[in-house]
């Protein structure tokens, strides 16, 4: 679904300025001044838009639990040295496993992946794709067992 792709780009964006105006002190940033930038450089709409802003709020209102997870299905990786670009991609692919059930985990994967082929390194689709990978047959582990 396109709307979609285009949501999961804007909240990979708008994570991304977050982050980068929270680490040079400048204070913190807020989210509506930031959208106003990127959805005039997105041209998002309607519901690309929300979805965008419902993954981030996802995001940051349960930072700890999202990261948690990443951090333990890292494979003799750590978190600090993970780029700031795949950690974002991380934390939306995650919140879209944890709190988007209607969406396919192969879409979820797939899309993390084609984020990370536009806005990272060559190596990092495939850690991208093994990370959410693992998350997902954890979460589907969890499930069966519930």
């Amino acid at each position: 679904m396109k709307s979609r792709r285009k949501g999961r780009e804007f909240a990979l964006q708008l994570l991304y300025a977050n982050e980068i105006c929270e680490s040079e002190s400048i204070g913190g940033l807020q989210l509506e001044h930031t959208e106003n930038a990127i959805e005039a450089a997105l041209a998002a709409k309607g519901s690309s838009l929300q979805y965008g802003r419902n993954l981030v709020e996802g995001i940051l209102s349960n930072i700890e639990e999202v990261d948690f997870c990443i951090n333990q299905h890292l494979k003799d990786w750590s978190w600090d040295r993970v780029a700031l670009v795949d950690k974002l991609l991380l934390r939306v692919g995650v919140a879209e496993l944890f709190y988007h059930k209607d969406v396919p985990v192969p879409v979820i994967i797939t899309e993390a992946v084609q984020l990370a082929k536009k806005y990272s390194t060559q190596d990092s689709p495939l850690f991208i794709n093994g990370v959410l990978d693992a998350v997902a047959k954890s979460i589907s582990v969890q499930s069966n067992k519930e």
